[in-house]
């Protein structure tokens, strides 16, 4: 399901190994959580620091934009 809805974010195919190099940095960096679902595939969940680094940089995009 990520796959797909970043392919139509950005309108064009993701490569599958690369998104799952970039999800490995994310949970090295405490990012996001992976845990297996069933035999082949995997969960990914934010973790509460990047909850607070997406409100951080919204807020820091709103100051931006009203300056």
């Amino acid at each position: 399901a990520l796959k797909a809805d970043l392919a139509d974010y950005y309108g064009e195919e993701i490569n599958h190994s690369r998104l799952y190099q970039n999800l490995d940095i994310l949970v090295e960096h405490d990012l996001v959580t992976q845990k297996p679902r069933d035999g082949r595939t995997n969960e990914y969940s934010l973790t509460d620091a990047a909850r607070h680094a997406i409100q951080a940089r919204r807020v820091w995009q709103a100051r931006g934009e009203t300056a």
